[in-house]
């Protein structure tokens, strides 16, 4: 049998992908990592009184970061399958970081000339300390989206890299979002998405090395 010939016999029938594969294949594993960042952080850090999700600003920064984690999961979905196109998720989660930044701005230019600090550095220094802690909680998502990825077929390593990491922090500032007592959208505008942007650094640097077939 010629090599078209098999191709052909093995293409024949097979139809699309079950609607369910790309969920079973990155989005199951970083649901689950999410929550096991989400305990620890409760854990660790504790969570925030239940009485603030009454205020629509806990709301805000959950809504940011899970958009941002859906929309480059899906893009680090497309990147672990071959002819896949990834760039629209990426720019939806850019389009999603833009209006945050906004909003971020709006606030702070709101805010009198003596809280205009506070508003994006909040209080007692947190700002140190919130993108290394979303970093932090990023690791075992991270580490589920590089083994859903080598289940997958990334050929463009370094990109795919960046975007599981980028997908990581996402889904770790959405658990550290349970745990932060800041609720500026400066604040979030800035740190949370610096620690998204730094995980994303770290899986463009780490992709090709952990992701080589």
């Amino acid at each position: 049998m010629h090599t078209d010939q098999l191709i052909n016999t093995l293409a024949h029938g097979a139809g699309p992908a079950p609607r369910s594969s790309g969920w079973r294949a990155m989005g199951l594993p970083l649901a689950g990592a999410t929550a096991l960042a989400l305990g620890g952080g409760l854990t660790v850090l504790g969570a925030v009184p239940a009485s603030d999700f009454a205020a629509p600003a806990p709301w805000m920064k959950l809504a940011y970061t899970g958009l941002l984690a859906w929309t480059l999961g899906l893009a680090t979905l497309h990147a672990g399958l071959p002819a896949q196109p990834w760039r629209g998720p990426l720019r939806a989660a850019g389009v999603v970081f833009l209006l945050m930044a906004t909003f971020g701005l709006v606030v702070w230019n709101q805010a009198p000339a003596a809280q205009q600090a506070a508003t994006v550095l909040g209080r007692d220094g947190s700002w140190v300390t919130c993108a290394p802690k979303v970093m932090l909680l990023a690791l075992p998502v991270f580490a589920a989206a590089m083994l859903a990825l080598r289940r997958l077929a990334p050929t463009r390593l370094r990109p795919a890299g960046a975007l599981a990491g980028g997908a990581a922090g996402a889904c770790g500032a959405f658990a550290y979002a349970f745990c932060c007592p800041e609720f500026s959208a400066a604040y979030v505008a800035v740190w949370y998405t610096a620690g998204i942007a730094t995980c994303a650094a770290a899986g463009a640097l780490l992709g090709p090395r952990l992701l080589r077939w």
